[in-house]
């Protein structure tokens, strides 16, 4: 995937990074048009004459693959190819990009006899083997090293919840969720004995925003009390179940409908847990920088810094991202996981 992102034809990449995101044949992807496309519902709809078997065919858009196809508008046309959205530029034997070109990309990228443009069609039938046939370690340090660096949300998506009117503010966002990603922060202590006294900060994500709240603000049980103690808002995070005791032992709140996300990544085929910074290699194919300095830095000191409050929201917000990518490309483990809450965590 590093290869391919370097790969400087950026129509080409893009080609490249949607046949191996939606595991459609190249000769689908190289000829897809607008209107099959739904970016709000996350789908993609071919018609029966599309379609190599001569039925109509539909499948989910990953999230990664969603930001590839809004920045796919750039080279859009308004001739007889404004459908297209990857259409001819230098007068090839198609009106759209040829599969031979994606070929041709694959091997001036370094990947001459190692890989073809249908072999990314082989990655969900391995994936489904493998959630009955767990045989997969761990993501390894070096590969995550190689990956494209992960998205996250810039500072003016992220949001301090310093006082009443921004506690409101911020319920009112909230409530319309349906899922939620979930984290919280506590000031590291470094001498034996001395006891955590966290959450700090507790941070919440929805698909294109994060609230950072400060565990000791007058407002903050008043806002936290109807989000987490919501059987209709899903909660999904890693090692939530860690987050129960300080939450309650803090604001009285029982939080409900959380989900883990670890054991539910692991049913891919991993023989280990798998952390956050797996997940998003593995279910996004993207690297979470984490940095140890800001992780081990003091969450109890007010004001945070603009570092603190990116490392944060990105937490809980990469936790949501993982959320969607499962949802759109394995939706039977969630549902799975999300039947076996205890009834009070079911939302």
């Amino acid at each position: 995937m590093q290869a391919i992102d370097a790969y400087p034809d950026r129509m080409v990449r893009s080609a490249l990074l949607l046949t191996a995101f939606t595991a459609l044949r190249p000769s689908n992807v190289v000829s897809v048009c607008w209107s099959y496309i739904d970016l709000q519902a996350g789908r993609i709809r071919f018609p029966a004459e599309a379609m190599k078997t001569g039925e109509a065919h539909e499948v989910p858009i990953p999230t990664q693959a969603i930001a590839l196809l809004e920045e796919a508008r750039i080279w859009a046309r308004g001739d007889k190819y404004a459908d297209l959205v990857f259409p001819t530029i230098n007068g090839t034997k198609t009106d759209h990009l040829h599969c031979d070109t994606l070929s041709k990309a694959l091997r001036e990228s370094g990947l001459r006899d190692a890989h073809v443009p249908h072999g990314f069609r082989a990655s969900p039938t391995s994936q489904a083997q493998r959630i009955h046939s767990p045989k997969l370690d761990h993501p390894t340090r070096e590969y995550m090293a190689g990956l494209p660096l992960f998205a996250g949300l810039e500072l003016d998506r992220i949001h301090w919840v310093g006082s009443e009117s921004d506690a409101s503010s911020a319920l009112q966002t909230l409530l319309l969720a349906s899922a939620l990603g979930f984290d919280k922060e506590t000031r590291p202590t470094f001498v034996a004995g001395d006891v955590r006294m966290g959450p700090d900060v507790i941070q919440l994500a929805t698909a294109d925003q994060a609230f950072c709240i400060p565990a000791e603000g007058a407002w903050t049980r008043q806002l936290l009390a109807p989000v987490l103690e919501s059987d209709r808002i899903l909660k999904v995070g890693f090692g939530v179940a860690n987050d129960r005791r300080p939450i309650y032992g803090r604001y009285g709140i029982k939080l409900k409908g959380a989900l883990d996300l670890a054991p539910v990544v692991r049913r891919l085929g991993y023989r280990q847990r798998v952390g956050l910074q797996g997940a998003v290699a593995v279910v996004l194919g993207r690297r979470l920088g984490k940095s140890k300095t800001t992780q081990l830095s003091n969450w109890s000191a007010r004001p945070l810094k603009p570092s603190q409050l990116i490392y944060a929201a990105n937490d809980a917000f990469a936790s949501w991202s993982v959320f969607d990518g499962i949802q759109r490309l394995h939706p039977e483990l969630l549902q799975s996981a999300i039947a076996h809450l205890v009834p009070s965590d079911r939302p």
